[in-house]
């Protein structure tokens, strides 16, 4: 009996392992938990929930690579590095659609102790329409890229499209009078064409705009400065021409007293 159950051991092992394992003879492809494999190599069959992945372990704690589905419509390629010999964190590249945000994911997870305590949370997202977000998967419309905290750049460079003001200096150029400005910021509280408190509060800053009308306005002043420059020099010379008149009339005042003083 016990021979008997050692020969017949090995047979339920062996149709196992080919339940698990199949080749399709005409095309050569190999499948893995599937029997009609499409590809040379197919793991699983299409379902829902699928989640068939190759995982290659690694040396420490619980250190790996994994590659494959994660949940219904969810892909991964995942890495898992260790901190130490007992705590690991990871880094992966997801397609998602089941958590509203579908698209490309880059994400971590801080070190932690076990695979099932790795909190993934996303670092990098791009979306179907080609848009990218850094801390976040939110898209707000007409912006290709966002970025949810502050950045920092050595250099940043903003191409308009619009006109820079250098026609502020063409002599057709009308500047509004200092008594029409001071009117407009007593009533408005702010430079003309500049955006007000509450819309940048409401609708952030465009740097780009706001570098051009900061332009203008800076030309704009040193107009008033040259105006205001041509206007002191002009009454300098009306002072100055005032002063010889009336030192010439002290000359000729001093002039007629000596006169005086001789008859």
């Amino acid at each position: 009996m016990k021979k008997l159950l050692l020969a017949i051991l090995p047979l339920f092992s062996m149709s196992y392992c080919y339940a698990q394992v199949t080749t399709d003879p005409n095309t050569g492809n190999v499948g893995i938990k599937v029997n009609n494999p499409t590809t040379a190599l197919q793991i699983g069959p299409f379902q829902t929930s699928n989640s068939n992945q190759i995982i290659i372990p690694g040396t420490y704690n619980f250190e790996q690579v994994r590659f494959g589905q994660i949940s219904n419509g969810n892909s991964a390629l995942e890495f898992v590095n260790h901190t130490s010999y007992t705590n690991s964190y990871g880094i992966r590249f997801s397609i998602d659609i089941d958590h509203g945000a579908p698209g490309l994911n880059l994400q971590y997870a801080p070190s932690t102790s076990d695979y099932a305590s790795l909190n993934y949370k996303t670092g990098l997202h791009l979306d179907l329409s080609g848009n990218i977000a850094i801390g976040t998967t939110l898209h707000p419309a007409g912006y290709k890229f966002a970025v949810a905290g502050s950045a920092i750049a050595e250099s940043v460079t903003v191409q308009l499209q619009s006109e820079w003001p250098d026609f502020v200096f063409d002599k057709h150029y009308t500047l509004r009078s200092l008594t029409e400005l001071k009117s407009f910021i007593d009533q408005n509280h702010h430079l003309p064409e500049m955006p007000a408190a509450k819309q940048v509060a409401s609708e952030g800053i465009n740097l780009g705009e706001l570098g051009k009308v900061q332009t203008k306005k800076i030309e704009e002043l040193t107009l008033y400065l040259i105006e205001k420059d041509e206007e002191v020099k002009k009454q300098q010379t009306q002072i100055d021409s005032q002063q010889q008149q009336i030192n010439d009339l002290k000359a000729q005042v001093t002039a007629l007293l000596k006169l005086s003083n001789t008859k």
